[in-house]
């Protein structure tokens, strides 16, 4: 039975004082007998939200910010709750367990650990430095393409998190078995497959795959360059298939592709909101989705997109496991897109069709918001279990 005790909620700043979200204080629904108490530097909006009864269908970061605490609790510790960029929340020096996320305010925490606690580095992408490289990489590249023409880099981390890297206890990272070998200079590190809601729409929807192979998708957030949409664009300017774009596209790269935008067989979307008609409706009549980015954890977008049962193509560093469903990207260039897209579109309609059934199979079983939640609390359990500390080590 799930207990309801009072939460306290810090309310001694104006929002007009800070971008961050207010601290909750003793997050403690699902807490048996208590075992200690945790700090959890991450996002505390999702968590308010859950509190006031409003569902969520986006896992990522929403989804993970109600399951971080969720899977402390269940192991018997009650959480306080700060954002990732809060620099000035203060507290006893009295925590088990301090969970970091980005390293901008880890110096004002660390001390907060009791002697003899636990610090975990939680990374929804690859090691930083290794991040920062490829993202530099990309837009050299994209430099050299266009006769030396520059954009503004658009996913660089700007704080350190090398501090916070080398003296937690472990890391967990977002991603398949790769990711961690961004981290190879590090001695303990898991990685952690993203999930998803599960959606019943899928099964309703029956799509002649003789149409929708000729339509791909590129469904992802912020940071263009960095994601590979200049890759793609550039490829589809050149093939008969069609393109799709559901995403923001940064002003930069809005001016500099504004003629490409227009071509017949590239459809820009924008955004659009999750779970939405226009959403399925854009997702319904592709077959596949793309993502040829540079670095990242698990891309939430490429795990809906298989949940909605579409084909992923994807670059080997967006470390997602696509088995003999999809397609990996090696190395992720417009020449690799477009041979890649031809051979695709060259399947005949029922092996596109079973491929779709993997994909979606794959994203229930593999990327299961309970076994996001198991694997979170066996982590956790490994770490907390493990008696050599912060304190020893140093």
């Amino acid at each position: 039975m799930i207990k309801r005790r009072i939460l306290n909620f810090l309310a001694t700043r104006k929002e007009s004082d800070t971008a961050t979200g207010q601290p909750i204080l003793g997050y403690d629904r699902y807490t048996g007998e208590a075992r200690g108490k945790a700090l959890l530097s991450y996002l505390p909006d999702p968590v308010r939200d859950e509190l006031t009864g409003r569902p969520e269908f986006e896992f990522s970061n929403r989804g993970i910010a109600r399951t971080l605490p969720r899977a402390l609790n269940e192991l018997g510790y009650i959480v306080d709750i700060i954002s990732w960029d809060d620099k000035k929340f203060s507290g006893d020096k009295s925590y088990d367990l301090l969970i970091q996320h980005g390293g901008i305010n880890y110096t004002q925490l660390a001390p907060l650990v009791k002697p003899g606690g636990k610090v975990v580095y939680f990374s929804s992408g690859s090691y930083w430095k290794y991040h920062n490289s490829q993202e530099r990489a990309r837009f050299r590249d994209f430099t050299e393409r266009h006769s030396g023409a520059q954009l503004p880099y658009d996913r660089l981390i700007m704080n350190s998190e090398e501090k916070v890297n080398r003296e937690a206890d472990a890391i967990i990272a977002l991603g398949n078995s790769e990711v961690r070998k961004t981290y190879r200079s590090f001695p303990r590190v898991y990685n952690l497959d993203l999930a998803c809601y599960p959606d019943q729409h899928p099964d309703h929807i029956k799509k002649d795959f003789s149409v929708v192979k000729n339509n791909f998708l590129f469904f992802a957030g912020g940071g263009g360059i960095h994601k590979g949409l200049d890759l793609t664009i550039e490829a589809f300017l050149k093939l008969p298939q069609n393109l799709y774009i559901m995403a923001y596209i940064e002003p930069a790269v809005l001016e500099f592709y504004e003629s490409a935008l227009k071509a017949p067989n590239i459809h820009w979307v924008g955004p659009g909101r999750f779970r939405s008609t226009q959403f399925y409706e854009v997702l319904d009549r592709c077959g596949f989705a793309i993502l040829p980015s540079c670095s990242e954890g698990q891309p939430g977008s490429m795990v809906e997109c298989m949940n909605e049962g579409l084909i992923p193509v994807v670059s080997r560093d967006a470390h997602i496991d696509v088995e003999d469903f999809g397609h990996l990207l090696a190395p992720a260039s417009i020449a690799s897109i477009s041979q890649v897209v031809k051979k695709l579109t060259h399947l005949e309609d029922p092996e596109l069709r079973h491929r779709s059934q993997k994909a979606r199979s794959s994203a229930m079983a593999k990327h299961s918001p309970e076994l996001f939640l198991a694997n979170l609390k066996t982590y956790f359990s490994e770490i907390m279990d493990t008696t050599t500390s912060r304190d020893a080590r140093e």
